[in-house]
């Protein structure tokens, strides 16, 4: 058993859980309620089989609730306590200063509060800031989780719980300013000094000075968008691909069999790299999960990626427990998480068909092969986090993944080299530099090239992508929380697809009888009392069909056999649409293949007419105007006239109002006709 993994998971479970619960104060009573329940399982079910692992699992969950409370305690609401009002402060700068509209901002470090940091908004003078200065001055405290009613957790996240709105010039005094301390704000500074000599092409530049660095701001907007679509923009947080980057590299230069002395030159590196790029929850994660991999052999221990996952989440937060609310540190964990958990068992799958003696197609097998099952065990992870938060799925990140992360990788390690010997002598740096300008062009082709073909990534603006994909992921789960045969993953595989498949040609349906709707209407006059006739036929037909559902379905029931064979005979697609349901996996590839078809063309066609449905100027003719006399009328004539035209003008209008006045007259013959036969079921049914 996972002692350690157990203990840490348990500890972050109950700090995710107050993260995600939406009430307060709750904090101790239940850490005292979990802490009974060990306590009572600890006396009367010491000799169960499951006893050690629920005592591992429920201390550690009740410490979390109760480090949180002591946490919030100690160091958000001495904060929260001076927020709302202009107050006095006393700061050290720890980031470079960044511009804003009105000046500047810069994170800062409060004196007097443990631990506590604060974001600073002032004028222009606040970007002359460096790193270990300190500021004192008086600024208007506002709560960073609560702006305008609003909850934030992006400020939190990173230990800031106040931002500081200048009301006076504040003094500044060097403080520490060029202490050692500072030496990685310094060397990212000047990381990015040099990433600008070297390489001046904008897109080039911003593209490594983002994978490098974890800066976004000098990368072009289309660029940003192309990644973000083809669901590569993870290369640009700084987490676990790049510290394995930086790894391999440093493995590189040091002999195989020099363990130690690997450990003794990564680990620092790591250290430096990830206080360098901002200690951001993602590179933090990955950076602890790295040393635990590479000190674990050292002591003698196997390397757990499990184990070294979880510690490296708790470590996190420990030192701040709202780091859990981070989208970052989320990502970066489900993706781990995926990685460690699902992509080994797909590598065996994907590798396990060859047995052939070619040494070179064995190694190109087992490069894809590496490569798809981690961006796939990623994948898995992460889409429901990209779906909540971004709203969006990213179809083509397999193919992204497998063709460009291989030379991101390769970019990252020619342009750290290339930068730090540019340091040494600028023009060997600039000649250098073309083989990182030749990876990056091929990568921002390639996510052009992706976000252009149709349906590259969906949004989920469709509710019933949202279903199909809540029921894929809770059918999943159940496979494998469940002890059963491997065949249950084929079944849920089957009802997954058959579910893809509904909901695309009800989407694809819908659009085809919304476009028809939308040509017919252009051309009809009179639309509005026509609208409001096919709207009574439709329902009609709508409530014929209610009224009569139990007979219908009692008819198919007593006539399964002959329905079966009219429908196979008149009605194929509907026959292969429930042979999926049976697991024909022919059937399923048809339906499938035909879906995207069918999807393709409704792309196709919506692409090429939509514009000129929706600009198209549908109304009556444009008349001259001619000077008429207009017949005298009553008020109350006047009036009926004006109500008149407005009523016909809008179809919601005469159903809605209109309906009802025509059907309560005609339900009052009705019931002096069928009085004796209708009262009785109105008695029966109320």
């Amino acid at each position: 058993m996972r002692v350690l993994a157990t203990i840490a998971f348990a500890f972050t479970a109950g700090l995710f859980l107050i993260l995600l619960l939406p009430w307060s104060g709750w904090y101790l009573w239940a850490a005292a309620g979990v802490g009974l329940s060990a306590l009572a399982l600890r006396l009367w079910a010491k000799d169960r089989r499951w006893f050690r692992r629920s005592q591992l699992l429920l201390w550690p969950l009740a410490a979390a609730l109760v480090y949180f409370a002591v946490y919030q305690a100690a160091v958000q609401q001495p904060v929260l306590d001076r927020c709302g009002e202009t107050n006095e402060f006393s700061a050290t700068v720890c980031a470079w200063p960044e511009e804003t509209g009105q000046g500047g901002k810069v994170t800062v470090r409060l004196h007097g509060f443990f631990g506590a940091k604060a974001v600073y908004y002032g004028g222009d003078e606040v970007l002359a800031l460096e790193p270990g200065q300190q500021l004192s001055g008086a600024a208007w405290w506002q709560d960073a989780a609560n702006i305008r009613g609003t909850e934030l957790t992006q400020f939190t996240a990173r230990g800031v719980y106040a931002l500081l709105y200048q009301r006076e010039d504040v003094s500044v005094t060097d403080g520490s300013r060029g202490g050692l301390q500072w030496l990685p704000q310094r060397a990212v500074k000047a990381f990015r000094e040099r990433i600008a000599a070297i390489w001046d092409d904008p897109s080039v530049r911003g593209f490594l000075t983002a994978e490098l660095t974890g800066d976004r701001t000098e990368l072009p907007e289309g660029d940003a968008v192309a990644m973000q679509e083809t669901g590569l923009a993870h290369l640009f947080a700084v987490s676990g691909l790049h510290c394995a980057f930086l790894v391999t590299l440093l493995g590189l230069l040091v002999p195989a069999n020099r363990r130690r002395t690997l450990c003794a030159v990564t680990i620092p590196a790591l250290l430096f790299y990830m206080v360098m790029v901002g200690l951001s929850p993602s590179v933090a994660r990955a950076c602890i999960m790295q040393i635990f991999l590479l000190t674990a052999p050292l002591f003698r221990r196997g390397s757990d990626g499990l184990t070294a996952l979880a510690a490296a989440l708790a470590v996190i937060l420990l030192e701040n427990p709202f780091a859990a609310g981070s989208v970052s540190l989320q990502l970066s964990f489900a993706a781990a998480l995926g990685m460690v958990l699902l992509a080994p068992r797909l590598d065996r799958v994907f590798t396990g068909w060859y047995h052939g003696g070619s040494r070179l197609l064995g190694g190109a097998i087992r490069f894809i092969a590496a490569n798809l099952a981690a961006t796939l065990g990623a994948m898995v992870f992460t889409a429901p986090l990209i779906a909540w938060y971004f709203n969006i799925f990213v179809v083509v990140a397999p193919l992204a993944g497998l063709l460009a992360v291989p030379a991101a990788g390769w970019s990252f390690m020619a342009a750290f080299v290339t930068a730090l010997l540019g340091f040494v002598w600028l023009p060997l740096g600039r000649v250098l530099g073309w083989i990182s300008f030749a990876l990056v062009k091929y990568i921002l082709w390639l996510a052009k090239g992706l976000t252009a073909l149709p349906f590259h990534a969906v949004y989920f603006d469709n509710r019933y992508l949202i279903y199909w994909m809540a029921y894929t992921y809770i059918a999943f789960i159940g496979c494998a929380v469940t002890k059963d045969r491997r065949r249950k993953y084929a079944a849920a595989a089957v009802l997954s697809a058959l579910m893809l498949a509904v909901s695309l040609v009800v989407l694809v349906l819908s659009c085809l009888l919304g476009w028809v709707v939308a040509k017919i209407h252009a051309k009809l006059k009179r639309k509005n009392i026509l609208t409001t006739l096919v709207a009574l036929v439709l329902f009609g037909a709508y409530y014929m069909v209610c009224f009569r559902a139990n007979e219908l379905i009692e008819k198919l029931l007593l006539h399964l056999d002959e329905v079966g064979a009219a429908v196979r005979g008149g009605a194929y697609p509907l026959y292969l649409i429930g042979r999926m349901g049976q697991g024909d996996w022919l059937a399923i590839a048809l339906v499938l293949a035909v879906t995207a078809a069918l999807c393709w063309l409704t792309y196709l066609l919506l692409s090429r007419t939509f514009l000129a449905i929706a600009t198209a100027k549908t109304g009556e003719a444009k008349r001259a105007y001619k000077e008429e006399k207009t017949a005298a009328r009553s008020v109350p004539q006047a009036l009926l006239a004006k109500e008149l035209g407005r009523f016909t003008s809008s179809p919601n209008y005469m159903l809605n109002c209109g309906l009802s006045t025509v059907m309560l007259p005609l339900l009052g013959v009705l019931l002096l006709i069928k009085g004796g036969d209708v009262m009785p079921m109105a008695a029966e049914a109320l």
